[in-house]
């Protein structure tokens, strides 16, 4: 099952020392998350603290293994999706 994860971190995070914290957590996960096969695409946003994953993962439980080290430092946001194919072809069964 196809995922789009998106992640925003918490606007508390400020400071020299809460934004270190949050870097030493991010990077690493980061780089795990990078060479993951089940990842398919990723990016971040210009324009805030945040960017997307879409993840190929089969439950719930796969995506807090690989995101739940953010957890504690950004908001984040799972959400299961399909292709407008698959919708296209559900409206033609109607």
């Amino acid at each position: 099952m196809k995922f789009y994860v998106e992640f925003e971190v918490f606007e508390s995070v400020v400071g020299a020392d809460l934004v270190g914290q949050a870097r030493n957590v991010a990077g690493p996960v980061f780089g795990a998350l990078m060479s993951d096969s089940r990842v398919i695409h990723s990016g971040h946003f210009s324009g805030k603290r945040g960017g997307f994953f879409i993840v190929e993962a089969g439950s719930g439980d796969e995506l807090m293994e690989m995101f739940g080290p953010m957890y504690d430092m950004a908001r984040l946001r799972m959400e299961p999706y399909s292709s407008f194919a698959a919708l296209l072809e559900f409206f033609k069964k109607g």
